[in-house]
């Protein structure tokens, strides 16, 4: 049980990272959308790569905590990340 609850809260923070870091990039794309006037295509490519950068964030931490069965822990740590942000944009596309 102890082992279940160490690596939850490892993956906790690890998310909460990823969430910290996508919320800091789109910030700062959207500073640079109002500055520059980007085109929509631009937007688009800026927001993958804001998720992308996230992603890359967290698996690389995942991989230095996790010696082991890094595969594993990356691809649950994605899974993960994209199953919570399907859920809160299903939120709030209900809500809004």
């Amino acid at each position: 049980m102890r082992y279940f609850s160490e690596n939850f809260r490892t993956l906790g923070k690890i998310l909460l990272v990823m969430y910290v870091v996508s919320a800091l990039l789109l910030f700062l794309l959207a500073f640079l959308v109002q500055k520059l006037q980007w085109s929509d295509h631009i937007i688009s490519a800026g927001i993958i790569v804001v998720y992308l950068l996230s992603y890359f964030a967290g698996v690389f931490l995942i991989g230095k905590i996790k010696r082991e069965n890094k595969l594993y822990w990356r691809i649950l740590l994605g899974l993960l990340y994209v199953l919570s942000m399907m859920a809160v944009s299903f939120i709030f596309s209900i809500l809004l």
